[in-house]
């Protein structure tokens, strides 16, 4: 898809052409997904799911390209008034792009994810809580961006749409416990995932844990 292509490319080029119509080329791109999921057709459905699926392992591929990339760029830790003049409008350009990406991430997901609540479970190895997972995990790298609209749990305005994404991830991950053979529910799993990426020296029942679920947070 055009969207996908502005999301893989690094050119300025392509930034140029499709900034200013990332919204509408965004929420066309979700309108088209809830319509492959909502398909009446088994057989369709499930091709729709995986579809669906591989779009947002490319969004969240590149949601952890960029996050590895901003850990060694100066920007990361450079506060406004250590910015050189001459380098400030380079630096609002890519906060800009930042924030575009992150809003492409949440209109696709937000859609996914609210279509999701209404379907029945499908014949597929692809589940809700898959997709769930993939959002948390999406949202996850893209956390220094969210950072600037004041986190997911603030309780001013901020961005809504993303509190609401993330929150139905959650919901969906903790309404499917029931899948997850045994420990503990996918949501606490993310969880647990999360803070050994942030501190590898957890617990040793922690890790325990992590191993125990098919998502591994290795492959994330």
């Amino acid at each position: 898809m055009v969207m996908l292509v502005f999301l893989s490319s690094s050119s300025n080029f392509a930034i140029h052409v499709f900034l200013p119509s990332i919204s509408s080329i965004s929420k066309l791109t979700a309108n088209v997904f809830c319509i492959l999921l909502e398909s009446p057709r088994s057989a369709a459905i499930t091709n729709s799911f995986y579809t669906v699926s591989d779009s947002l392992d490319l969004i969240r591929d590149i949601a952890k390209t960029i996050e590895r990339d901003w850990v060694s760029c100066p920007l990361a830790n450079a506060v406004e008034p250590e910015i050189a003049p001459d380098s400030k409008e380079l630096s609002k350009s890519i906060w800009t792009t930042l924030k575009t990406f992150l809003f492409v991430c949440v209109v696709l997901s937000e859609a996914v994810l609210s279509t999701l609540v209404y379907l029945p479970p499908q014949p597929c190895d692809i589940t809700a809580a898959t997709l769930a997972l993939q959002t948390l995990y999406t949202l996850s790298h893209l956390s220094f961006v969210i950072s600037q609209f004041g986190g997911v749990t603030t309780s001013t305005q901020g961005f809504e749409q993303l509190k609401k994404t993330f929150y139905l991830s959650l919901d969906i991950l903790a309404q499917t416990e029931g899948e997850f053979e045994g420990v503990c529910s996918k949501a606490e799993a993310y969880v647990q995932q999360i803070c050994l990426l942030v501190d590898p020296q957890s617990s040793e029942s922690s890790e325990i844990l992590c191993r125990s679920t098919a998502y591994r947070a290795d492959e994330f």
